[in-house]
């Protein structure tokens, strides 16, 4: 991970968080699924320099595609004219007489996959605290300091920068 995030190897403590904190970031399943595909005879390792050919799509495929493309675009959220909402008394997902909206397939599909999103956000941002935290506390360690004032390239600090 840390080679795909070009972190360079002279980072230690920054790796060293990545490789401690990377299965929390990742979660459970995905870790259980990365063990079922190690398992399998055909497993060839993934390097970062490795180059792999996609698949490319057959012509039978490809139409089916744009079929599927054309019915997805006539799903709105909104009505598209103002006089559709106001003139209609029954609405799509509510039931006469409740409150409670009815859920179908596609509504609870949609939200499964925002929960999703939402935590890998989550998850990343604490991810990305705990990075700034771990760069701060190295800015701030006094071996780092002597190392920056003796070093012929650490002509300007971050506190001498307009950033």
């Amino acid at each position: 991970m840390a080679q795909l995030l070009n972190i360079p190897p002279s980072k230690t403590l920054l790796r060293r968080h990545l490789a401690t904190h990377f299965n929390l970031l990742i979660g459970a399943e995905a870790q259980h699924q990365k063990r079922d595909a190690m398992e399998l005879p055909d497993y060839v390792l993934l390097t970062a320099t490795a180059k792999v050919k996609p698949k490319k799509l057959t012509f039978s495929n490809f139409g089916n595609l744009r079929k599927k493309k054309q019915e997805d675009g006539e799903e709105y959220v909104c009505p598209m004219e103002l006089g559709q909402a106001s003139g209609s008394t029954s609405k799509k997902g509510f039931k006469s007489g409740l409150d409670m909206r009815l859920y179908d397939e596609d509504d609870l599909d949609r939200l499964e996959q925002m929960e999703d999103s939402e935590g890998t956000v989550r998850q990343i941002g604490a991810f990305s605290e705990g990075i700034n935290n771990l760069t701060h506390m190295l800015k701030e360690d006094d071996m780092f300091k002597d190392f920056a004032a003796r070093s012929p390239s650490a002509s300007i600090t971050d506190e001498d920068s307009n950033v």
